[in-house]
């Protein structure tokens, strides 16, 4: 059946606005070319007049639901014909007008409402892997790989890797079926099949949330088979238009490009996002100079992608290490980072890259102790996206910031305090006693109602550099809160609790620090966590050892003197404290290095130092000695650790000291304190 009722003229026209649209990517020359006389509002020129005027008018969130609506309409028109052909056509339209409708919203930063009327599409298709008409192929292929691009925008800063929005049609089933189809004669289908089965793979965890080997190996055996992978990231695909289900589909990919065209831009920018994929290979790979030349190679003076240039950057020069490059790539990233239109006039679209880039600045921040940076950043991806709001480690990450901001600012009161609580008392120029100065700091505390209610601003943030206690509180609260009504990232869990149990001794709420300490280690299910093993076995055993601590210093406030010593003393093994002073560290990895040492001993002294003041409020004085005496020789082993290991060595004097004084033994104690501030 022929394309509706029209004169050659309009015919004419209609071709003519095509070219300007698809060959040289100018939606305002398509617009003026395009039929403006129709027998119907629901007809194929009025769609496409529908579409290049949204594409050629600036793209804001007031237009983006005007022509969502307008596109419902359209879908939804009464003027269907109910003939075989008119079914066949109107199941290809329904296609064309959900990816542009999809599209619009993912532009928007909405994929969840994305992805749902895609999938309602492709499931007679996807599931039983029904075999598609020609004329079907490329615009259900397309709507496709937009539902995979919708999972893996909602799986990004994400432990456990790709979430699934439905349970029948996930992404191996999707890759499935269109491994399914014939895409030999349409290259870029083809090259958009591969890049998308590497992204899954690199996007893929597994329970510990480490990349799986076999999905990289995957990656690696498609990038050699494929040198020159053609791929598209942020640049997606060009709006369809209802007119093209009476024209070739392939007529960009069939035909030779012109040289200059939008056709050839278009390809140049899916290159550029296959080097980004193997830049990502690389630096996977710990090759940092092959992934920098890459991601060099990828550069482009497009403005849009010149954030995520330098946010690239970051990532493969926080993979090696070199901090301070990191944070002046992801700076440079946040600096020049705007939120563009959802489309440029060429018809591509422009997601916004700003959540990734506040989320990789938050942990890079953090890495690098700039706290307050890392709260703020976390805070505006809470606020500006729902779904970085459900993530309990959002929550836990802002808490952690907070606590850092408190531990700076109780170092520089210490200091501020000559970091001594004691002052030697002088008769004669010679040394008559020890007298003990009085505490300037009260308490910390916080009250609920304070809190400034709107997050990142200037007032929450000036509230989290003077009483950071507070907002941490409500944060770690707000993660247990989420990870207890949904226990799947158990990690999250307990770290939240093993910080709340820290704010509560800093609050004085020793009764409830010993109560979340204890519960902390009551749930310790050893047999699972040995199954689990590595790295993230090691953090769970020094999550263990800090709840331990956390609890005996809670008792010891309590009075509770036997449940004290008992954490810290285990009558059948000699040992118990020399372990516990691993775990505490994070464990002694296979290739152990100075940083490894350094932390082992440092762990020693403070654990040493507190079963030291534990057996002293006992009355175990010779033990207490004898493991004070130890937590100082141990700190003094490490040399290279700076202000952290004058901490240690300061903690373990003050054990020593208060042992000394219990004995009676000035002489001593004035001798310690002539040594050294303790």
């Amino acid at each position: 059946r022929p394309p509706p009722a029209a004169t050659r003229s309009q015919d004419t026209s209609e071709q003519t606005a095509e070219c300007l649209y698809n060959i040289l990517g100018d939606t305002a020359a398509a617009l003026e070319a395009c039929s403006t006389s129709s027998e119907s509002p629901f007809s194929d020129e009025e769609y496409n007049r529908l579409l290049l005027s949204f594409l050629a008018s600036s793209s804001t969130d007031a237009s983006t639901e005007s022509v969502a609506k307008q596109l419902n309409e359209w879908q939804n028109n009464p003027e269907e014909d109910k003939s075989l052909f008119s079914k066949r056509k109107r199941q290809r339209q329904d296609f064309v007008v959900a990816y542009n409708r999809s599209l619009i919203q993912y532009a928007n930063g909405k994929p969840v409402e994305a992805v749902t009327p895609l999938l309602d599409l492709l499931r007679p298709f996807v599931v039983p892997k029904a075999t598609v008409r020609d004329n079907l192929i490329e615009v259900s292929s397309n709507c496709a790989f937009l539902v995979l691009e919708c999972i893996l925008s909602l799986s990004e800063g994400r432990h456990d890797g790709l979430q699934q929005p439905d349970s029948e049609l996930t992404t191996d089933a999707i890759i499935a079926w269109l491994d399914s189809l014939d895409f030999e004669t349409n290259p870029r289908l083809k090259f958009l099949l591969a890049l998308y089965k590497s992204r899954l793979d690199f996007a893929a965890r597994d329970a510990s949330g480490k990349m799986i080997d076999s999905k990289v190996k995957n990656v690696r055996k498609e990038l050699k088979l494929r040198p020159d992978l053609i791929s598209t990231t942020t640049d997606a695909s060009s709006l369809g238009s209802s007119s093209e289900a009476n024209q070739n589909d392939d007529y960009s990919y069939k035909s030779q490009l012109i040289p200059g065209s939008h056709q050839e831009a278009l390809l140049q920018s899916l290159n550029q996002s296959a080097l980004n994929l193997k830049a990502n290979f690389e630096q996977i790979k710990s090759n940092t100079k092959k992934s920098l030349v890459l991601c060099a190679e990828a550069r482009s003076p497009d403005p849009v992608y010149e954030s995520m240039h330098f946010n690239n950057l970051a990532v493969v020069y926080a993979s090696c290490a070199k901090r301070h490059l990191a944070l002046h790539s992801i700076s440079r990233s946040l600096r020049i980072c705007e939120t563009p239109l959802l489309f440029r006039l060429d018809g591509t679209a422009t997601p916004d890259s700003t959540l990734a880039i506040l989320h990789n600045s938050a942990l890079l921040a953090f890495s690098a102790q700039k706290f307050v940076s890392a709260y703020e950043c976390m805070a505006n991806c809470v606020i500006i996206s729902k779904e970085y709001a459900k993530r309990p480690r959002c929550w836990l990450r802002m808490a952690e910031s907070c606590i850092g901001v408190y531990n700076e600012n109780k170092k520089k009161l210490e200091d501020r305090l000559n970091h001594t609580e004691f002052a030697i008392v002088e008769k004669n120029g010679e040394a008559n006693g020890v007298l003990l100065k009085p505490r300037l700091e009260s308490s910390p505390t916080f009250y609920p109602d304070d809190l400034v209610s709107v997050l990142g601003s200037q007032m929450d943030l000036q509230q989290v550099r003077e009483q950071p206690l507070g907002r941490a509180y409500t944060c770690l609260e707000q993660a247990i809160r989420m990870n207890e009504e949904n226990p799947t990232d158990i990690d999250c869990l307990e770290s939240a609790r093993c910080s709340l149990a820290y704010l509560k001794l800093e609050l004085r709420d020793y009764q409830g620090a010993s109560d979340l300490a204890i519960s902390i280690l009551l749930e310790n299910n050893k047999a699972e966590w040995q199954q689990i093993g590595g790295l993230r076995e090691r953090i769970h055993k020094q999550r263990l050892a800090c709840a331990r601590l956390y609890a005996s210093e809670a008792f010891s406030a309590l009075g509770n003197l036997e449940s004290a010593t008992q954490l810290l003393s285990n009558d059948s093994d000699s040992g118990f404290l020399n372990e516990l002073s691993v775990d505490l560290s994070g464990g002694v990895s296979p290739n152990i290095d100075v940083d490894d040492v350094n932390k082992l001993v440092q762990s020693t002294a403070l654990v040493q130092s507190n079963a030291s003041a534990v057996a002293a409020s006992a009355g175990h004085r010779g033990e207490a000695e004898q493991l004070a005496m130890a937590a100082l020789q141990s700190s003094d082993q490490d040399q290279e650790s700076g202000a952290l290991a004058s901490d240690t060595a300061a903690i373990a004097r003050k054990a020593l000291l208060f042992c000394m004084l219990q004995e009676g033994n000035r002489e001593g104690a004035l001798e310690l304190l002539s040594s050294g501030s303790p």
